[in-house]
């Protein structure tokens, strides 16, 4: 290229070069945002954990039923105990059987106990009409199981179920026995009678027991209490005498401290309160 040739295009290039502009940068495009307008989602709710003590102890009810049905119209009479293992090796369900005319002698009942470690499951039924229909439930509220029997408590003649437990660790000798009294015409159990350590006279239709409280410090009484039909009545509390060692003070209510013409002074113990469970808890 010839030198004018050369210096007129570099000339011609600086020229351009300062003139020309930069391109502008493109802005981002920008969206507004209204938080209304965003999709909301519902929180997810938990799935309801499954009780597996519950459903293992309700399929040993189902099957106990089963095996008693079974049994019923063939001898009518069983006592039974098993034990439900699950697949799964965890804690096994024991089943406690027992059946025949218990409570009545016209009328076929079982009993159906389960126990799946501290929780125990009480129920009792009916067989009528071909099938078995509950009528009770023993309910253990926060109490230990200690154990249940069957007799006749208030001497009617009607054989009553009777569920003894045990109240919190530290609470010594308090034995809370709940009697069901068993009402044949009705074929149902009343609501439960709580006594603490008693002993039962159904010939008396007496109750005498200890009202043993493990925060009384050794005050509390001995009580006596009566049959009335579907009541019980109390008759009389006998306390320590605090003022004379040995001897003793007899009441008609609970508090210790009443006049002196609601109260009787006693040299001796007597004789109807000295073989009662529990009384050397009281002497002591």
């Amino acid at each position: 290229m010839k030198p004018l040739n050369l210096f007129m295009f570099i000339f011609f290039l600086l020229f351009y070069a300062c003139n020309s502009k930069p391109m502008p940068e493109k802005e981002p495009k920008t969206e507004e945002i209204i938080m209304d307008s965003l999709p909301t989602e519902e929180p997810e709710t938990p799935e309801p954990v499954l009780n597996l003590d519950s459903i293992r102890l309700d399929s040993a009810l189902k099957y106990g039923l089963k095996v008693a049905q079974t049994t019923i119209t063939k001898q009518g009479k069983l006592e039974e105990y098993y034990e439900i293992r699950p697949a799964d090796s965890s804690r096994s369900v024991t089943v406690i059987i027992a059946m025949g005319r218990l409570f009545s002698r016209s009328q076929q009942h079982l009993v159906l106990r389960r126990h799946l470690g501290m929780d125990i499951r009480l129920d009792i039924f009916e067989w009528r009409n071909g099938r078995f229909k509950g009528i009770l439930t023993g309910e253990d509220d926060f109490m230990a199981y200690v154990n249940d029997t069957i007799f006749d408590a208030n001497g009617d003649g009607a054989k009553d179920f009777l569920l003894i437990h045990h109240p919190p660790s530290g609470c010594g000798f308090c034995y809370v026995n709940s009697v069901y009294l068993y009402q044949p015409t009705q074929h149902t159990f009343t609501p439960r009678y709580d006594f603490l350590d008693p002993t039962f006279s159904p010939t008396e239709k007496l109750i005498r027991g200890v009202a043993y409280s493990p925060h009384a410090h050794g005050d509390f009484p001995l009580y006596k209490c009566r049959w009335n039909g579907l009541k019980v009545d109390s008759l009389e509390y006998i306390y320590h005498d605090d003022k004379v060692s040995g001897q003793f003070i007899k009441v008609k209510y609970t508090p210790k401290r009443p006049t002196k013409s609601d109260s009787t002074r006693l040299k001796t113990l007597p004789r109807e309160y000295r073989n009662i469970k529990y009384v050397n808890v009281f002497m002591r």
